[in-house]
């Protein structure tokens, strides 16, 4: 029995010396802790003394956890999300939040209101939500006047309609996302202003504006917008003014279901722009991108832009580089289309077209009344680039056109078809179908080598092709 007990205490001495963990500082320790979510973080308190109530003096709440956190089930084996989320707040020992973070599905609404006034009153910094809500509901309003507040974003999973004050103040606020929510006013006023005087950070992804017809955002000192809107809605009557006087980077997708109206854009750098739409939009996405400097544009933006005349309203003089999207596959433009833009841009420097050109007729162009108009152009990147006579006349353009050019980087790698002679289709000749891939790289790799032959310009060739067969009928 004494030998017994000699073995315990010389075992539970060998395990404390082993912990080195547990003597660690404790800044430490919660530094450890950030890296696990909280319902694993309280788990902790089992492990020795020192953990015990380690974790209700840390100060960020992070609890994400789509399947076991469904319904009734319950989170560790004990308690329900609700009765656990409840609990954490109550034990906790800090009175300045950090970060509070929720991924769940089926949250109480009740329930869910408390948490936010409760984190808000010990000053959170960072708020995460991303949960399904089944009915219309009503933010406390705490959240849109909250002082600490540094980070806010909402997503609704399954999209619900938030009512919101029709004036909204976050003083000291950098990054707002909203993700999925149908806004409308708590008040019978249709005008909801944002107020955001230091945010830096906006994303608004698939929102929309119930019974609002005014929204003005204010964010003097914003530097990067995001604008993806829905585009399963029509037409509403609702414009959208925002005011950012220090904006340099904008995305911007669209079918322009609301009026825009983006003010003082003058500092805007860099643009993405994914627009369609029959109404006249020319004016606005002019006003929005005529003075980047980098610029990146879909097929369907192009194709609206060019039909409403934007190359007789605006020209680009600040843009340096013009990146094409061939997003929409059934849009294809024409050469003209593509040439009538460039004309607008006379300081233009560098091309790239990462989804291959979406421009047809280079083959038909007559170069020698285009020589030397695009002065300053020094690099064309092109991909997915098959070889066909459009996109070897659209090389032959480039080094008719742009005497300056030092480079043109081109990437074979497609696949394309080819015909295959019926005598293969038995056996399926691998090194045939190879042998015809090969050559047709080897014909496009010279054809473009001669038509540089006489350039200064650097010609390089990368990639391969790959081949879909079919058989002769015959």
């Amino acid at each position: 029995m004494v030998v017994n007990s000699l073995q315990f205490l010389k075992k539970k001495k060998l395990l404390d010396e082993e912990d080195r963990i547990s003597n660690l500082p404790e800044p430490i320790l919660h530094h450890i802790l950030s890296f696990l979510p909280t319902k694993d973080a309280v788990l902790t308190s089992t492990l020795a003394t020192t953990w015990r109530y380690l974790w209700k003096s840390y100060n960020s709440i992070d609890i994400c956890d789509w399947e076991s956190m469904n319904g009734g089930d319950k989170v560790n084996g004990k308690m329900t999300l609700s009765q656990f989320v409840n609990r954490v707040l109550l034990l906790s020992d800090v009175s300045n939040i950090s970060k509070f973070s929720l991924k769940c599905t089926e949250c109480d609404p009740d329930y869910f209101d408390n948490w936010i006034s409760t984190v808000i009153s010990r000053n959170v910094q960072e708020i995460v939500i991303s949960i399904v809500l089944k009915n219309r509901y009503v933010f406390p309003h705490c959240l849109f006047t909250s002082g600490s507040l540094r980070i806010l974003k909402i997503e609704f999973v399954m999209g619900v309609s938030i009512k919101i004050p029709a004036s909204v103040l976050f003083s000291s606020l950098k990054v707002l996302h909203f993700k999925n929510i149908a806004f409308s006013c708590e008040e019978s006023m249709q005008e909801v202003s944002f107020n955001c005087s230091i945010l830096d950070e906006l994303f608004i992804y698939q929102c929309t504006w119930l019974d609002i017809k005014v929204v003005n955002i204010h964010a003097p000192t914003l530097q990067m917008l995001v604008i993806l809107d829905r585009w399963d809605i029509d037409s509403v009557d609702c414009e959208i003014k925002i005011y950012a006087e220090s904006l340099t980077s904008l995305r911007f997708t669209s079918h322009l279901p609301y009026k825009y109206s983006l003010c003082h854009l003058s500092s805007v750098v860099n643009a993405y722009i994914d627009v369609h739409s029959s109404q006249p939009v020319s004016t606005v996405l002019g006003k929005m991108i005529s003075n980047v400097k980098n610029l990146e544009m879909s097929n369907r933006s192009f194709e609206t832009l060019v039909g409403q005349g934007i190359s007789d309203m605006f020209t680009f003089s600040e843009l340096i580089h013009l990146s094409f999207l061939y997003i929409s596959k059934d849009r294809v433009l024409s050469a003209e289309q593509l040439i009538d833009m460039l004309y607008c841009m006379p300081i233009i420097r560098s091309l790239s077209f990462p989804d291959g050109l979406c421009f047809v007729g280079f083959d038909q162009i007559v170069s020698t009344t285009l020589e030397s108009f695009l002065s300053h152009l020094k690099s064309v990147d092109i991909h997915t680039f098959p070889g066909n006579e459009n996109e070897l006349g659209f090389v032959k353009f480039l080094l008719k056109s742009a005497r300056v050019l030092e480079k043109i980087t081109i990437d074979l790698t497609c696949r394309k078809r080819y015909r295959l002679e019926k005598k293969y289709h038995k056996w399926g000749h691998v090194k045939e179908e190879d042998r015809i891939v090969q050559d047709d790289k080897k014909r496009i790799t010279e054809q473009l080598h001669r038509l540089a032959k006489f350039s200064n310009c650097k010609l390089e060739i990368k990639g391969n092709l790959f081949g879909s067969f079919y058989y002769d009928s015959e």
